[in-house]
């Protein structure tokens, strides 16, 4: 099959435009059809770029003759264009709108923005070679090899021809982009870096020992599941206070790629040891996809183009182990302290008992049902559910460790399943081996020989009122509420989310109810998102006011939280009956031996 040649202008990404053409091999005197992707297997749900396409038109080759198009009734991410006679070539010209990711100083190009490609036909044999152009003063990071790098005569921009790959390959590796880039190399052979566009040159560089925790988490996850199946990796961060304000700095997100990941923090994440310290555990995450999520995936995760829709059933184990490992993998490495995990750990929980529709609806349906998040609710979102099988997972694949290592007596852990059902066998390049449930299972079986059939009957197929710490428990420690302030970079984020736990409400800085969890105080009360909190005991609201008047209440004897309310152009009071005080989440030791030591002890030989 004929090269693709794809162009990606991205000086204007500043303005979240850029400016694509595509020449895209064609047969004469045919009606070709092209696509844009549609199903993304990181999101896991229909995000294609196709509603963000502007301006598009489709020509010869030589742009002389503008060509007919029409858009297909029913599948709208396709495009049929009628070619002439003796046309073997048509170009496409269009500009992508991005969304996310970028701010005037850095972007983070996905490639799935600006793909158009034959439809009909399996990505991995679409031969895609790629090339963008940034600003002079900008640089890049990626995993796709360089063929050319050269500039414009008056330095104003410069272009990168990448080596071909197919469009399979092409949209699992990002291109970072950035005025302030910084590019680290993580392990001595050059094989793992961290790259990370700043918004401010004098955080460029990054502190020795960070990088040395990043190479405590290469070597902690080679020992636990083996060599990772790649040539390099790249850790790809855009790192700005733009993309996560005020009290989401203490926040971060990935994507997972093969030979990379796609990161989002904020500005003094790396440079502030308290703020890596709390996010840090993204990157273990994302790094741990390697191996489950690229390596291994879920049969219903291996489409033969961006067109198919996915099968979600598995992603509390795509998603869900890796979020457990993500933890496990920080303490083990040194990114995260591992109070800092347990801290987490009981967040989770906590996060997990406020999800109010639990009670309807099963974890594996929330995985399911991930596509119903396009478009659906923002309200109510707690009763609705969303993506639990995050946390859910964690709580899940705990229980499974501390079963397997107690009914073993210590003699195997889920490590032992890891390592065989995630094994790569020496392998250097990405590839994809697909996996059941039944292979879950078997392998398991081997690892522990149980039921684990009906363990995740119970616990992933069937709706569970109540949250499953039984894995905490058997691992020694109890999970309880304290009025002692969760020590975190952002205390404000916490205390907010204390509201949340102590009332059931879930409140912004304005005042503007955003959730409120079903059969809570909150919900008692008549609470309701879209509504406002106004005043608090007569006092204008924030979250100073409310969280003062939570801690009034517990000294009263009536222990009401007194507010005043808005919406739909009317105002009345309400009353919360809360006599508990403001609380936070936390897990306490008791009698049983500490299991969550020894998941936390490193097992890679220390350097």
């Amino acid at each position: 099959m004929r090269i693709i040649q794809l162009t990606v202008d991205l000086t204007d990404a500043p303005r979240r435009l850029t400016h694509v053409v595509a020449d895209l091999p064609v047969r004469p005197d045919t009606t070709a059809s092209f696509t844009t992707p549609l199903w993304s297997c990181a999101t896991h749900m229909p995000s294609g770029p196709v509603g963000r396409i502007a301006g598009l038109f489709f020509t010869t080759n030589n742009g002389h003759t503008v060509l007919k198009w029409r858009r297909d009734a029913t599948r709208t991410h396709i495009y049929h264009v009628d070619v002439p006679s003796g046309v073997t070539t048509v170009r496409a010209s269009f500009d992508a709108i991005l969304k996310r990711h970028l701010t005037r100083r850095m972007a983070m190009a996905s490639w799935e923005a600006f793909m158009l490609h034959p439809a009909y036909s399996p990505v991995s044999s679409i031969p895609i070679q790629a090339t963008i152009r940034i600003s002079g003063s900008w640089d890049y990071a990626t995993s796709l090899g360089t063929e050319i790098e050269k500039a414009a005569p008056d330095g104003a921009y410069k272009s990168v021809v990448f080596k071909p790959v197919s469009a399979e390959r092409l949209e699992d590796s990002p291109v970072l982009v950035g005025q302030y880039l910084s590019q680290s190399d993580i392990t001595k052979d050059g094989k793992h870096q961290l790259c990370v566009a700043f918004s401010e040159p004098e955080l460029l560089n990054i502190p020795q020992d960070r990088l040395d925790k990043f190479a405590r988490l290469i070597g902690e996850a080679t020992a636990l599941l083996g060599p990772g199946p790649y040539q390099q990796y790249k850790f790809l961060s855009v790192s700005s206070d733009i993309l996560l304000p005020g009290e989401q700095r203490a926040s971060g997100g990935g994507i997972e790629h093969a030979e990379s990941c796609h990161l989002i923090t904020s500005s003094r994440a790396f440079a502030d040891l308290d703020l890596f310290d709390w996010v840090a555990n993204v990157f273990s995450h994302e790094y741990f996809h390697v191996w489950n999520g690229k390596y291994r995936r879920p049969a219903g995760h291996v489409p033969s183009d961006f067109t198919a829709p996915l099968d979600d059933t598995l992603l509390w184990v795509y998603e869900g182990l890796t979020q457990y490992y993500g933890l496990v993998l920080a303490a083990r490495s040194g990114l995260s302290a591992p109070s800092t995990v347990k801290t987490k750990l009981a967040l989770a929980i906590a996060n997990m008992q406020c999800q109010s529709g639990r009670g309807w609806r099963s974890t594996e349906d929330t995985a399911i049902g991930v596509p119903l998040r396009v478009g659906g609710p923002s309200e109510w979102g707690s009763y609705v559910r969303g993506v639990d099988y995050y946390d859910e997972g964690v709580l899940l694949w705990l229980d499974a460790d501390t079963l397997i290592r107690e009914r073993s007596h210590g003699a195997k852990t889920l490590d032992d399943f890891a390592r065989k059902f995630f094994d790569a066998a020496g392998a250097t390049q990405p590839l994809v081996v697909p996996y059941t449930l039944n292979e879950v299972v078997s392998t398991l079986n081997e690892t522990l020989p149980f039921d684990w059939a009906s363990f995740f009957q119970e616990r992933v197929q069937t709706p569970q009122a109540q949250v499953n710490t039984e894995g905490f428990e058997r691992a020694g420690y109890k999970f309880s509420y304290t009025l002692e302030p969760i020590e975190a970079p952002v205390p404000v984020a916490q205390r907010r989310l204390a509201v949340w736990h102590s009332l059931g409400v879930r409140v912004d800085q304005d005042g503007n109810v955003v959730d409120v969890q079903r059969f809570s105080r909150a919900d008692e009360a008549g609470l309701a998102p879209s509504q406002k909190i106004t005043h608090v005991g007569g006092n204008k609201y924030s979250l100073d006011e409310l969280t003062a008047a939570i801690e009034t209440a517990r000294d009263r004897p009536d222990g009401k939280v007194q507010l005043s309310l808005e919406g739909d152009e009317e105002s009345w009071d309400a009353e919360i009956e809360h006599s508990g005080g403001l609380v936070f989440p936390v897990l306490k030791r008791y009698i049983k031996p500490d299991m969550l030591a020894h998941i936390f002890a490193p097992r890679a030989a220390r350097q």
